[in-house]
């Protein structure tokens, strides 16, 4: 088997290129950025931000009114629809609390597998794998240009190669065989979401069609206007977070979904104009009668579920790229390893002597790699939203 880089290369013997992601973003007025773990990108994030969204969803139409406030007592033909909207909203609350729980535990048991990878790659130059191997080529070649030559010390040193090689190739089958399975994981949520999101529009179709024209209008223009610009402020924020290396912090509002909650005195500007585009939808249809006012808030809550969930698609989709992304990274490696083992066995050791300096240079390589794996690991797992009124997120927001 041919290699996928010259074995002279820096690129044989180090973490894949697209291992990793440089993401650029601003917190509190000043501008950030870092390299992060790909499974940890804000695309891969604000995917998960929409799983945690489609959470604990009202199931049913008391919960539903008592969450928005809103009486439908004397507007049966809306109430009915809210029975229907519920019921779609009960399948999406199962079908992201089941990914919440199993995909993305396995994203996380996936990342500790490649941590585990870095720390035999990597670790210290008594330690590593990969300098055990550059080390034993290097003994062996200088072995082997002995007169006569030192048969026992190539002998000893084929050995070497194919036992680090050898391990590293059952770690590295391990990886691919989690990215397949978590990528088939990840399309088949992708399908059922999109599933979802054709019923939703069903949903809000019907409930449009019970509005009066002039809400209908309001809804699909100004309120949707507003949605949208809401929706690119939480995937801005979520790609803040993630370039800072900041901790996460979201609030559960009914009608708004999953808000981004770092108040403005450590957020920055941002804050304040994710607080006041909130403001102004809320300002869309405020009413004393709840009666005449319930329609246009089923209608926005039915069209901020289904809008998000259509959004989110994208993002879900750019999970799986970058699982198959991951998947071809660690399939060259695999081809790397698989050559040198097959040399070591075949006797056709090439003449690599790569120098300590390189040696050391590639380990740190791998640390460094392992260290944005690690923080993915340590912050997978964003808390559970806190649910409250909008009203008090806005006063924390404020802060």
């Amino acid at each position: 088997m041919l290699p996928d880089s010259d074995p002279h290369s820096m690129a044989f013997w180090s973490p894949d290129d697209v291992f990793s992601q440089r993401v650029k973003g601003s917190w509190n007025g000043k501008h950030v950025e870092q390299t992060v773990f790909l499974l940890g990108n804000p695309d891969v994030r604000t995917a998960l931000l929409h799983v945690w969204g489609g959470c604990n969803l009202p199931t049913t139409r008391e919960v539903y009114a008592r969450q928005l406030n809103i009486d439908l007592s004397g507007v049966p033909d809306i109430a009915g629809q809210v029975d229907a909207l519920v019921e779609v909203y009960k399948e999406v609350d199962e079908n992201n609390k089941a990914f919440r729980d199993r995909t993305i535990q396995s994203l996380v048991d996936l990342a500790g597998d490649i941590f585990n990878f870095t720390k035999k790659a990597g670790g210290t130059a008594a330690s590593s794998y990969y300098g055990a191997l550059i080390k034993a080529l290097a003994d062996y070649n200088t072995a082997k240009k002995k007169s006569p030559p030192d048969t026992a010390t190539m002998d000893k040193e084929k050995e070497a190669i194919v036992a680090f090689s050898q391990d590293l190739l059952k770690r590295t089958t391990g990886l691919l065989d989690n990215c397949q399975s978590l990528q088939m994981a990840v399309d088949k949520f992708s399908s059922v979401t999109y599933d979802k999101w054709a019923a939703l529009n069903a949903r809000l179709e019907d409930i449009r069609r019970r509005l009066d024209p002039l809400d209908v209008k309001h809804l699909g223009g100004v309120i949707k206007d507003l949605q949208k610009t809401s929706w690119d402020q939480r995937v801005e924020y979520t790609n803040d977070v993630v370039s800072s290396g900041q901790s996460f912090l979201y609030a559960l509002c009914p009608l708004f979904g999953v808000l981004p909650a770092t108040p403005k005195s450590q957020y920055g500007p941002r804050a304040s104009g994710i607080a006041n585009v909130i403001k102004q939808i809320q300002a869309e249809f405020q009413s004393d009668d709840k009666k005449l006012n319930a329609g246009l808030v089923v209608g926005t809550d039915a069209q901020q579920i289904t809008e998000y969930t259509d959004a989110a698609i994208v993002q879900i989709k750019a999970t799986s790229d970058a699982l198959k992304t991951l998947h071809a990274g660690w399939s060259r490696i695999k081809t790397n390893l698989q050559y040198l083992h097959d040399v070591a066995k075949e006797d056709k050791v090439p003449d690599v002597e790569l120098d300590k300096d390189f040696i050391l240079q590639r380990i740190e390589a791998w640390n460094r790699f392992g260290g944005t794996v690690d923080a993915f690991r340590q912050s997978a797992y964003i808390s559970e939203p806190e649910a409250m009124t909008v009203d008090k997120w806005a006063e924390k927001m404020s802060l």
